[in-house]
C-alpha cells in the first residue's frame, strides 16, 4: 500500500494484491505459500498490510512467517510449525462452530 493512503482503502492506495480469492475458490485449504515480485518498489516505501473481509459466505486467513528478501536469500519453510499452525486455527474455528 501507499503510506500515505488511509490503512482501510481498497482503491488507488493499494499498490498489488497479492492474495485475492474469488467465489470459485475452495472453502477449505491449508497452508499454501504465497509470494509475489516486489522489484517494482525497490527504494520506495510501502505499507504492507494484511486484510480479510468477510462478503461471500465467510473466509478465515492466518498469516504465518512473512519474509520480506531478496531472492537469493528465501530461507527454507518449516512445514513442522506451519503444521502446528493450521492445525490450531482448525480446532478453534471447531469450537467455535460447535457454540453456535
Amino acid at each position: 500500500m501507499d503510506p500515505n493512503a488511509p490503512v482501510d482503502d481498497v482503491g488507488a492506495g493499494v499498490l498489488l494484491n497479492i492474495l485475492k480469492p474469488t467465489g470459485n475458490d475452495e472453502f477449505v485449504f491449508g497452508y499454501a505459500p504465497v509470494g509475489a515480485d516486489l522489484s517494482a518498489f525497490a527504494g520506495q516505501t510501502v505499507r504492507l498490510r494484511f486484510a480479510e473481509v468477510d462478503n461471500q459466505f465467510f473466509f478465515q486467513v492466518a498469516v504465518d512467517d512473512v519474509v520480506i528478501s531478496h531472492p537469493q536469500d528465501v530461507p527454507a519453510t518449516q512445514p513442522a510449525t506451519l503444521t502446528l499452525l493450521v492445525l490450531g486455527i482448525m480446532l478453534f474455528a471447531g469450537v467455535i462452530l460447535r457454540r453456535a
